[in-house]
């Protein structure tokens, strides 16, 4: 898997924010939890289970360092889940992935097509009142270009 995702990283069609974002993604998450499995080995559950120790830990410690001292860091451990959103990212790096991997004839399953990642989570909006918009409309004023922006 390491060797494939170097591989795809060194092909990707990606602009620069793009190929720094997915290679910290590579380097931090996937490289150390794969690093030693061959691709044509990953499964659809090792994905689907690995999602899930990143939404419990982002050090995918599955709550058994929760509450304990580290010893390197000599802190407490507290774990941290992964958003659900990154959690996506880290599919949507591995799906184009795993395909160029079965294009090259490392694998004969794009299993990544086959694995669920995370829902998108529902959109939570916070509107304003309708009293405080009536005070941003009022304050934006009917005689200035602010104004127009906010009656057009």
């Amino acid at each position: 898997m390491s060797f494939l995702l170097d591989r795809w990283l060194g092909v990707a069609a990606l602009d620069e924010t793009s190929y720094e974002r997915a290679a910290g993604q590579i380097r931090n998450y996937l490289k150390p939890t794969f690093v030693d499995l061959k691709a044509s080995a990953l499964t659809a559950e090792m994905l689907e289970l690995f999602y899930a120790r990143l939404r419990q830990c982002q050090e995918q410690c599955d709550g058994r360092r929760n509450g304990k001292i580290d010893p390197k860091t000599k802190q407490k451990h507290v774990c941290e889940p992964l958003g659900a959103n990154s959690v996506r990212k880290i599919h949507f790096i591995l799906r184009p992935a795993l395909n160029r991997g079965l294009h090259w004839g490392y694998m004969t399953t794009i299993v990544a097509a086959l694995a669920k990642p995370p829902s998108q989570p529902k959109p939570n909006p916070d509107p304003p009142a309708p009293e405080e918009a009536v005070l941003v409309l009022n304050t934006a004023g009917s005689g200035t270009w602010t104004g127009a922006l906010f009656c057009s």
